[in-house]
């Protein structure tokens, strides 16, 4: 839209003299006078009382004005009310004050929507006569410059009450309030309201009955870890501040949380949707494009789009990414978008979620992570779950609730400390990250989230890991399956990791019997713990290679007839 990409009103020329704040109350009250008037018309007609003219209560403006001055002392006088210019784009929206719906305003809506703030006139023969704007009249002002300068900027739209620097030092946080935050650019809409005097042992105390059902993974050197030390528990608390911390994390990069799991059906979908449940309500998942131009293209409408999170959800195998990897570390984002032109540059502020089953990260994605591991020894589906989380659970009004005063129970814990930076594992790139949801977390005496996982391997040793697991995983206890070089090959394409293993060279099967000569007789661990080994014999006409599942075969029960 023409106008709506300037600039913030920082021109002599789209720079007009700001409306009185008196003016500005005035035109925002506009609306709610009207509706108590609408309100009180049945009585005042059965009481014979006679209500004055809603039209009386709003301003008149003369559209016989030239179309400049017009448009400017229009936008002048609609300053206060829910018409905004949004996001890196600067389009035109509205913002409902009880949901936080954003709506874009169209000319043909402009028409019906402004007569709840202004009167329009025209001079007739005997005075001004009433009416209303044209659709090209609308069109007009819209693409004004005077008129889009005169509106607010809104670069966030919250649906709960979140946190905010209570100063330009950064050294206090304060709850924002409903409405509209000039400091911080931001409509709230309460929608979950929630109480703000917890006590950050209460908080905790929630916080890990209602979660502590899930299998976070344990170091086998302490099986028996209480949560509070748990290193994935402290990455599940960091993902939720994080989401609930936006504000406080404005031009931060933040890192990615990785959920995985040994098993289908541990719960990694469900805890990545717990991540941003309390802020966002009911979360949706996706499937992460397959080509890199198409992640790039998502990556960078999500941001123009203001998106608070994404969640790329049942990730197989091993996974890299060039353009996930330079989104992580940017602090914006630079890209065309469908159905634009010309080129965006917003914020990069998105919280990434990402889940899989056995899910392998390339070392230049994985230092852009926290892992949030799930381990499973047991058959998943025999667990018994005392109180399963349900959707609706999840999702609903009393839940937020208690989630959203657990999470600002520990940010004014911190705040009460005077938000200290904690010392703990490093992860560069993202210190200004660690420096307030890394000492949110120390400072709620939790693990360090960014306390690398036990075992950390390379690019090619991670594949090749992947391709074993593929072959073993699907043997029974004690079994053994040959596998020929041509099988072998296709396991590792399906699984995306063929060129990491062997590259691109001329004669693939040469080049993967090269390769697996350092593996021969080695014994691994597959997807369920089980150790295996893995081995290779000649034959004619090629090798074969074979995986041994080295647990005891379960005993045959002989059949007795006596």
């Amino acid at each position: 839209m023409a106008g709506a990409g300037e600039a913030d009103g920082e021109s002599e020329v789209t720079k007009p003299k700001r409306l009185p704040a008196a003016k500005r109350k005035r035109a925002a009250v506009v609306p709610q006078a009207r509706k108590l008037a609408r309100a009180l018309a049945g009585v005042a007609e059965a009481t014979g009382a006679t209500m004055p003219d809603e039209n009386r209560m709003a301003p008149v403006l003369n559209v016989a004005l030239p179309i400049s001055a017009f448009s400017r002392e229009l936008g002048r006088l609609l300053a206060g009310s829910p018409l905004f210019r949004y996001g890196p784009t600067r389009d035109l929206v509205t913002v409902c004050e009880e949901t936080g719906e954003r709506r874009p305003m169209t000319a043909l809506r402009f028409v019906s929507w402004v007569e709840e703030y202004v009167t329009f006139s025209r001079p007739g023969s005997s005075g001004p006569v009433a009416g209303s704007l044209s659709a090209e009249m609308a069109a007009r002002v819209l693409a004004a410059d005077g008129f889009v300068s005169g509106l607010r900027v809104l670069d966030r739209v919250n649906p709960v009450r979140l946190p905010a620097w209570g100063d330009a030092s950064r050294g206090s946080v304060r709850l924002l309030p409903p409405g509209y935050d000039a400091v911080t650019r931001t409509f709230t809409a309460d929608v979950v309201p929630y109480p703000d005097n917890l006590l950050v042992d209460e908080g905790l105390e929630f916080l890990e009955g209602w979660l502590g059902g899930f299998p976070f993974e344990r170091p086998e050197s302490a099986p028996r870890q209480v949560l509070a030390e748990n290193r994935s528990y402290a990455v599940l608390v960091a993902g939720m501040l994080t989401s609930y911390c936006e504000g406080l994390l404005r031009g931060v990069v933040r890192p990615a949380i990785a959920v995985r799991a040994n098993q289908p059906g541990s719960g990694k979908t469900l805890l990545a949707r717990i991540i941003p449940a309390a802020v966002h309500g009911a979360v949706p998942v996706g499937a992460m494009p397959k080509d890199e131009p198409e992640v790039g293209k998502s990556l960078t409408a999500m941001a123009a789009d203001g998106r608070p999170y994404l969640i790329w959800d049942n990730l197989r195998g091993f996974l890299a990414s060039a353009e996930l990897e330079a989104a992580l570390t940017s602090p914006r984002r630079v890209g065309r978008v469908l159905g634009r032109s010309e080129l965006i540059d917003a914020p990069s502020e998105m919280l990434v979620i990402l889940t899989g089953n056995g899910l392998s990260l390339s070392p230049d994605l994985a230092r852009r992570c926290l892992c949030l591991d799930l381990w499973c020894a047991e058959n998943v589906a025999e667990r018994e779950i005392k109180e399963p989380i349900r959707e609706d659970v999840l999702g609903s009004v009393e839940m937020r609730s208690k989630l959203l005063a657990a999470l600002w129970s520990i940010v004014a814990w911190w705040n009460g400390q005077g938000c200290p930076k904690v010392p703990g594992a490093r992860m560069a790139s993202f210190e200004a990250f660690q420096d307030v949801v890394g000492a949110m977390v120390r400072c709620a005496n939790l693990a360090d989230p960014a306390q690398p996982p036990e075992q950390r391997l390379d690019e090619a040793e991670l594949a090749w890991l992947l391709l074993f697991r593929k072959l073993a995983d699907d043997l029974t206890d004690g079994g053994t399956k040959e596998f020929k070089a041509e099988e072998v090959l296709e396991q590792a394409e399906e699984a995306g990791i063929l060129e990491v293993l062997i590259g691109s060279p001329k004669d693939a099967k040469a080049a993967l019997g090269k390769r697996l000569k350092k593996w021969r007789g080695r014994e691994l661990r597959d997807s369920r713990n089980r150790p295996f080994r893995f081995g290779h014999r000649h034959s004619e006409p090629g090798a074969r290679y074979s995986v041994t599942n080295l647990e005891p075969a379960a005993a045959a029960v002989a059949d007795d007839y006596e």
